[in-house]
Formats: structure tokens, C-alpha cells, sequence
């Protein structure tokens, strides 16, 4: 009889057991962590265009991915891990471009750690475009970018190699031209054969919407 009430108790408890094991397994915080991001990629896919806010007023801008969509998305990925908020437009170059990107106010460089986009060169610079700059080297694309103040056709495809591949153009303004007509006409000094503003133009933020 001993024997069979230590059985009896031994069966009870591994039952209590495995019926309690279930709960000590419940995912539901790592579940509950990767519903906003998801959200937020979901968000983010579906905005096309982009407010550039500057110390001087904003600038909205239109993403062409009809055109540039590997530039559109790599636009997207710097602007929503935020790497432009407390950027500056750096150069200004009257009737020609005004330029930013991940330079930051105190100077410094910021890298977006992402490869460079090869050219998607479909559209031409013309006043109000947003274009990619680059180095002679086509892949060397890492974040700066212009305005085009004017027509600019010598920044078109006109050959094979080197400079004459173009710029690509990713985006156009579709309100705020006059902020960027306002920021090339800030007093510059010629370092290196551009015009750089005395008085970097401080980028807020550049927000998808």
C-alpha cells in the first residue's frame, strides 16, 4: 500500500508539471516587440515625399521612384534612422545648386554604413530637381545631395565614363523653392573651387509624409 500511494503522489506531480509548462513559455513580449516595426516599415513604404525642414523654412520635395527607385529607397533608409536631423546645407552656389546632406553642424561627417546606389540617370537637372552627388567615380554616392537652382545640362549623361555619366535625379521640389533660392544667396567663401556658406543652413529634420 506504501508503495502504491508513492506512485499515486510521483504521477500527480509530473502531472501539475507539464500542466503548468505552458505558461513559463508564452512569447508574448517578442511578440509584442516586432509589431512596430513592422508597422513603421509598413508606414514608411507608402509615404512619397518629404519635408526638409531648414532654419530657414521648408522645403517640400516629391521622391521620383518612377525613375530612381534603388536612389528612393536608399533616401528612405538615411532619412528614417535619421542620420540628416542636425545636418546642414553646406554649399550654395547661386542659380546653380544649393547643397546638404550628412555633414553635420559641428563639422563632422556622418555615414550611413550603406553601399552606394548604382546610377539610375532618366531624368534631366533641370531647375527644381533633386540630384544625387557623386565623385567622378559613379559609385561613390553617400548621402549629399543638391537642389538644381536652374537648368543644369552639363550634369546630364553626355558620354561613358567618369563625370559624363550624369547625375541622377531622385526627386523634385514641389514647395519651398524660394527657401532654396534664399539659402544660395547667404554670404559664401570659395574653398576648393565651390562656394561654401559662412553660416552653414541647419537641416532640422527631413520627415516622410
Amino acid at each position: 500500500r506504501g508503495r502504491w500511494l508513492c506512485c499515486a503522489a510521483l504521477l500527480i506531480a509530473v502531472a501539475l508539471t507539464l500542466a503548468s509548462a505552458p505558461f513559463r513559455r508564452r512569447p508574448k513580449k517578442s511578440v509584442e516587440a516586432s509589431v512596430p516595426t513592422t508597422t513603421n516599415a509598413t508606414e514608411m513604404s507608402g509615404k512619397t515625399s518629404a519635408i526638409i525642414s531648414t532654419s530657414m523654412g521648408d522645403i517640400e520635395i516629391r521622391f521620383r521612384e518612377d525613375v530612381a527607385p534603388k536612389h528612393t529607397a536608399f533616401m528612405r533608409t538615411i532619412i528614417e534612422r535619421k542620420l540628416y536631423d542636425g545636418c546642414v546645407f553646406y554649399r550654395a552656389e547661386p542659380n546653380f545648386v544649393v547643397q546638404g546632406g550628412l555633414r553635420a553642424a559641428d563639422g563632422s561627417q556622418r555615414k550611413s554604413g550603406l553601399p552606394a546606389p548604382p546610377l539610375e540617370v532618366a531624368v534631366k537637372n533641370r531647375r527644381g530637381t533633386v540630384t544625387m552627388a557623386r565623385w567622378e567615380d559613379p559609385a561613390t554616392a553617400s548621402g549629399e545631395f543638391f537642389i538644381n537652382l536652374g537648368d543644369s545640362p552639363h550634369l546630364d549623361r553626355s558620354g561613358d565614363s567618369g563625370w559624363a555619366l550624369g547625375f541622377t535625379v531622385f526627386a523634385e521640389v514641389v514647395r519651398g523653392m524660394e527657401v532654396a533660392d534664399a539659402i544660395s544667396q547667404q554670404r559664401t567663401t570659395v574653398q576648393g573651387g565651390l562656394k561654401m556658406l559662412d553660416q552653414p543652413v541647419l537641416i532640422r529634420s527631413i520627415t516622410m509624409i
